[in-house]
């Protein structure tokens, strides 16, 4: 991750007890379910989630190789934004 995205990033969670330990105060906020911060970050892991079965536990369609996972990733991700693209 670049530089700058990790400087400027910010990590929005729920209040497990975990996170404070392993994300810098900084880069942390603790957000309620309902508050609707974390709608559009789920919608979008549960898309990926469907689009590629790689990402889900126990799955048979795997990669071979850590590039074809990542060159899957990215044109799913690449596809996903030219949808919303198309559609907003």
């Amino acid at each position: 991750m670049p530089k700058a995205y990790r400087d400027r990033a910010l990590c929005l969670t729920d209040h497990w007890e975990a996170y404070p330990a392993a994300i810098r105060p900084r880069h942390h906020l603790a957000v309620s379910k309902r508050s609707g911060l974390m709608n559009g970050l789920e919608r979008f892991n549960n898309t990926v989630r469907r689009r590629l079965g790689r990402l889900t536990r126990k799955t048979l369609a795997f990669s071979k190789c850590r590039r074809s996972h990542v060159g899957c990733l990215r044109c799913s991700i690449n596809d996903h934004n030219r949808h919303l693209a198309i559609t907003h």
